[in-house]
């Protein structure tokens, strides 16, 4: 009896947690934040203003064939989110390229889903969609990293994860990246169930974001390549996807990978915040510590390469490259594509008597990590509530719970390292926790 009253007390708490952390996001966060941002780009349509470019460049783009690349169309997607188009010819402005269209071409085929609605509605539609499927991906994570734990648990990891800041960010701009996601964990959980095909295109169509994807992408197909005989299924469907993919883009737009490149080769000129190592320690240390990590990111994962996918090995290898993925290959200001660290946090959780098992420093370092990931949820009532009391602190303290949003990747990052080192020195023997 006591365990499922203890299970029920977690849920509750998790479940208030939760509803302040939302409440503080959309009743206090959002409107200082369009308070004091003076930049005409917060825009009419912040909500949903991250699939406005898939939802119109699917609507007016595939059916007439435009270029979604091109000038013009940047302009009408200024337009729609900002109720204008930008100029580059005022200083106060972003560049003339701002939110240009940045998905390959074949997004647009996605898109359709919701094209043929106003956006007003697709915006509810997908408002609705997202969160399911974001809930779903942590069962197809558990699943995928083979963790058999109780309902309660991963329900908490649920409300957790949609009241993060991460994910209410990535939930109000509708972020199509909480779909890559989704499509990540699926294909992780086809391939530990063996159906290897629908999980080679299931990661095909996680490409829709290559920076988010890159990293374990080329693992698995190094994965696959490794045991050719055991794995070409998976190799061979996610080629053949990808390339039916591009192809049938180009049946559209017989040029769209130029522009695309183009596109990609602009972006930093939009978004001028580099990765979250280069942004943090700087352009000439951050780059250094940048290719540091995916240097040992490929030693790891070439030592992974033939690793079972229902090992613990493999499962770690793929959380091991998400979180560097965060670090190495995001924009600093992408916190909406910090879904993909939950495989990792999962991970940890996991692992955690193996984990605390370890020297004094390694537990402090446990006990700081848990610190920074629940700091948002401890924080955000006490904003709440000296908005109640002293409301001329309020201001001071609004971004309080936001203050470890940044150094949550490195928390992760740092945590499968010392799971990773653990294995080296075990031989790839470590102990495992069912709960």
């Amino acid at each position: 009896m006591r365990p499922r009253l203890r299970q029920r007390g977690a849920l509750l708490i998790t479940l208030l947690a939760a509803s302040v952390m939302a409440y503080y996001y959309v009743a206090m966060l959002l409107p200082a934040t369009r308070a004091t941002e003076s930049h005409p780009t917060i825009g009419r349509s912040s909500f949903g203003n991250d699939f406005y470019q898939v939802w119109l460049t699917s609507r007016e783009c595939l059916p007439h064939r435009l270029d979604p690349y091109s000038l013009d169309v940047t302009h009408e997607i200024q337009t729609g989110l900002f109720g204008r188009a930008l100029s580059s010819s005022n200083p106060d402005l972003r560049p003339a390229e701002y939110r240009a269209f940045p998905y390959p071409a074949f997004v647009d085929m996605f898109g359709l889903t919701v094209a043929w609605l106003p956006f007003s509605t697709a915006k509810i539609v997908l408002a609705v969609i997202l969160p399911f499927l974001t809930a779903l991906s942590v069962f197809l994570w558990s699943r995928g990293l083979r963790w058999n734990t109780y309902l309660s648990v991963l329900t908490i990891f649920i409300g957790l994860t949609l009241s993060s800041y991460h994910g209410l960010e990535a939930l109000y701009a509708l972020q199509p990246g909480l779909i890559v996601g989704f499509l990540l964990s699926a294909a992780i959980a086809a391939l530990v169930a063996n159906k290897l095909r629908l999980a080679g295109c299931l990661l095909a169509f996680a490409t829709i974001k290559p920076q988010v994807s890159i990293l374990l992408t080329l693992y698995l197909l190094l994965w696959a390549f490794s045991s050719w005989q055991k794995q070409w299924k998976f190799a061979l469907t996610f080629l053949v996807t990808l390339a039916a993919l591009s192809f049938s883009a180009m049946l559209v737009w017989p040029t769209w990978m130029v522009g695309w490149l183009k596109a990609m080769a602009k972006y930093p000129g939009y978004y001028s915040r580099p990765p979250l190592l280069s942004d943090i320690f700087g352009s000439y240390l951050g780059g250094a510590l940048l290719v540091l990590t995916l240097a040992a990111a490929i030693k790891f994962a070439w030592r992974s390469r033939r690793a079972p996918a229902t090992s613990f090995q493999f499962g770690l290898t793929v959380s091991f490259l998400l979180a560097i993925t965060t670090i190495t290959m995001l924009p600093e200001h992408a916190v909406y594509d910090h879904i993909i660290l939950l495989p990792g946090i999962m991970m940890a959780v996991r692992s955690w008597r193996t984990i605390w098992a370890q020297n004094f420093i390694i537990k402090w370092v446990f006990v700081l990590a848990n610190g920074t990931l629940f700091w948002p949820w401890v924080a955000a009532p006490v904003v709440i509530l000296t908005r109640i009391v002293a409301p001329r602190l309020t201001s001071t303290i609004l971004f309080l719970p936001l203050r470890t949003a940044a150094v949550i990747p490195f928390i992760a990052v740092g945590l499968l390292y010392l799971m990773v080192r653990q294995m080296k020195d075990n031989e790839g023997a470590i102990v495992l926790e069912s709960n």
